[in-house]
Parts: structure tokens; C-alpha cells; sequence
């Protein structure tokens, strides 16, 4: 019997110490997947201007030209905006920016798309988020290497119960709204030009219109303590300017998957993933090649990693 008294008091011991332990006011948060992509961001590019003048803005890589008409912005409550009016600016042309920022190309529904390139665009004034008005549209001229006629609008949504990014098609998605270009001065420079009358999050992209019997479900396997509080997985398309992230999660099998993929595409599977309290964060990468087949499986081991060879290899997708 005293052996069981001096059992219990021990066992009472440990668990207040846990306790303790546990309302410690100096223990830090644990990292998130949200500090993983903001230590991952490039700073935005930015620019001022007047709202009653409007906006002509090239990107800093030349790449992108955006305009916003005269007069054409409201406020929240609709009510017509003057005076200086912020821009915070991203573009992604990249398969591993597509990564870096969180921004695969697949729908709300997992189907893929080809992108023909990615912008963000966001307007404020004194903190506050802006819009255009009911008449007014913004214009983007996005440049592009390999122009496509069947290009058309889609815009980023985020899930508000699981936080996924996702694309969701234009409104009025049979009519066309995406022109591809060509410079009158320079015949070998093609552009896709665009008029939008939403902001934020736009893809100018199309359906890859892969037949079902041409497409299969596929997996990459992780150790169990990597999971979608800590990991992200996504698959990286080598023939085509696609990314898919793995969003369904089996807990059962540790399992990240994917529906809709085409079968016989060359891809890489690449895993990002943040562990430790914030501020004293550790990051892990892991990535391998594979060529589709029915059903594929592939096991992934993360690997520590500093943030600037993760960065590094991200630039090199």
C-alpha cells in the first residue's frame, strides 16, 4: 500500500510541474504555417498616388503594367475616395513563387490550371482597404513568353474554415475576357491584357481540359509528427506552369493527396515544413522527382534546412 501512496504522490507531483510548465508566461507560441510564408515573403512593391488622378504603375521587373482610372475608387461604405491612396503590388510568374507565396493553381473544386501569370493588387487608404467603383475597372498588362488564346480571369479565395487558397473562375466565365497581345514595335514580345473590376488575388490562367481517364489520385507519405498544422506539401508540374497543393489529409496513413493529376507527367513533390516556439523557429525541406502513375505513392523525408536554401531551391523550380 505505500508503494501506491508514494506512486500517486509522485504521479500528483508530475502533473503539477506539467501544470506549471504549461502557464510558464514566458514559454513562446509555437511557430505556425503563417510565420513559415511570412518568413518566406519578399516585401511588396509599393506605390502612392492620387485617387481623383488614378494610377500608371510598371512592376519592378518590367513585367507588369497596371492602371487605375481617375476617380474610379470607394471606401467600405461605398462613398467616393480622394486624396493619397496606397498600392501594394506582388506578381508571380514562377512555378517556385507559386510556392513561396502560397498560390497554386487549382480551383476550389482541386482542378488544375495553367497559369499565365499571377498578381496581387491592394488599395488602401489610411489602413483602410479600398475598391473600385460599380463603372470602374483596373487594366493589367501581364507579358508572357508563351501567349494563349483560351486564357480568362480567375480569382483567390481562401476557405474560411480550413484557410486553403484557391482559385475561383470569373462570373461570366464564357465570355472572354483575357486578349493576348503582341507589341506593334517589338513582334516578339506577347502580353496578356486584361480588364478587372475586382482587386487582390488575380490569375490569369485556363482549364488543362485533361479527359478523367487520363488523370489519377496521388500521395506523399511523411513522418507522422509532419502534418498540416506544420507541413505543406505541393506538387511542382515540370511540363506545364501548374502547381498543385495536397490538401487532403489522411491522419490514418500520414498521407498528403491529390485528385486530378494527369498520368505520365513528369513532377516534384516538395514539402515545407516550420517546427519550434516562435522566434527560435526550425524549418525542414524535403523534395522528389516521379513520374505520374495510377495511383502513385511517393514517401518524403524532411530534412532541416536553413530558410535561405529553402529560398534558393524555390528559385530554382
Amino acid at each position: 500500500m505505500q508503494k501506491i501512496k508514494v506512486f500517486n504522490a509522485f504521479a500528483i507531483a508530475l502533473l503539477l510541474l506539467a501544470f506549471a510548465s504549461g502557464c510558464d508566461p514566458d514559454k513562446k507560441p509555437a511557430a505556425s504555417l503563417d510565420s513559415l510564408f511570412v518568413a518566406l515573403e519578399k516585401p511588396m512593391e509599393t506605390a502612392s498616388f492620387k485617387a481623383e488622378d488614378g494610377l500608371d504603375f510598371t512592376s519592378q521587373s518590367g513585367k507588369t503594367t497596371l492602371q487605375i482610372p481617375a476617380s474610379a475608387l470607394v471606401d467600405a461604405s461605398g462613398n467616393a475616395v480622394t486624396g493619397t491612396v496606397k498600392l501594394e503590388f506582388r506578381e508571380i510568374y514562377t512555378k517556385g513563387d507559386m510556392v513561396r507565396y502560397g498560390r497554386p493553381t487549382q480551383t476550389t473544386d482541386g482542378q488544375l490550371l495553367k497559369s499565365g501569370g499571377e498578381v496581387y493588387i491592394g488599395l488602401s487608404q489610411n489602413g483602410a482597404a479600398l475598391k473600385l467603383n460599380e463603372t470602374s475597372q483596373a487594366f493589367v498588362r501581364m507579358t508572357t513568353d508563351d501567349p494563349d488564346p483560351r486564357m480568362d480571369l480567375f480569382y483567390g479565395v481562401i476557405d474560411p474554415v480550413t484557410g486553403i487558397f484557391s482559385w475561383q473562375t470569373d462570373s461570366t466565365p464564357d465570355i472572354p475576357n483575357v486578349v493576348a497581345s503582341v507589341d506593334s514595335f517589338n513582334f516578339d514580345e506577347f502580353a496578356y491584357e486584361f480588364f478587372s473590376d475586382s482587386l487582390e488575388w488575380i490569375n490569369c490562367d485556363r482549364f488543362w481540359d485533361i479527359p478523367a481517364s487520363e488523370k489519377t489520385t496521388i500521395c506523399a507519405k511523411l513522418p507522422e509528427d509532419f502534418t498540416p498544422i506544420n507541413t505543406v506539401v505541393y506538387v511542382v508540374y515540370t511540363d506545364r506552369n501548374s502547381v498543385m497543393h495536397l490538401w487532403a489529409y489522411n491522419e490514418a496513413e500520414d498521407t498528403f493527396c491529390g485528385g486530378d493529376v494527369p498520368l505520365g507527367d513528369a513532377i516534384t513533390f516538395v514539402s515545407v515544413s516550420i517546427e519550434g516556439e516562435e522566434g527560435e523557429e526550425v524549418y525542414s525541406l524535403a523534395h522528389q522527382t516521379a513520374t505520374v502513375t495510377a495511383n502513385l505513392e511517393v514517401e518524403l523525408t524532411p530534412v532541416e534546412t536553413s530558410l535561405a536554401d529553402i529560398e534558393a531551391f524555390l528559385g530554382g523550380l
